[in-house]
């Protein structure tokens, strides 16, 4: 992103193209959307299409970096159970979603 004004169309991109095809499969998932306070996410254009598509926002406290290894920690966690669960089956990267799903269920 090479502008601060690009956040819509990048918010739209990302929930077309990974939360929508991700919570057809598993439809508990991609509900909500964690971010700081630095503005971007807080126009209103951006909060009516999260809350349209289902996706509700949620701020992290501000001046709490503790949050951000929690969740740093988290998503490690996960990708890591994803890729082993890939390997461990053999199975490619067109499997990656469901190896996902699976990493975030168990």
């Amino acid at each position: 992103m090479k502008k601060k004004s690009n956040i819509y169309a990048l918010t739209v991109f990302w929930h077309d193209t990974y939360i929508a095809p991700l919570r057809k499969s598993h439809p508990e998932l991609g509900k909500i959307f964690v971010h700081g306070d630095n503005g971007e996410f807080n126009s209103e254009a951006i909060q009516g299409y999260l809350l349209k598509n289902g996706v509700y926002s949620m701020l992290v406290c501000p001046y709490t970096t503790q949050h951000n290894g929690i969740i740093a920690r988290l998503w490690q966690t996960l990708m890591n159970a994803t890729i082993a669960l890939l390997l461990t089956a053999g199975l490619g990267e067109e499997y990656w979603l469901k190896a996902f799903g699976c990493a975030v269920h168990l």
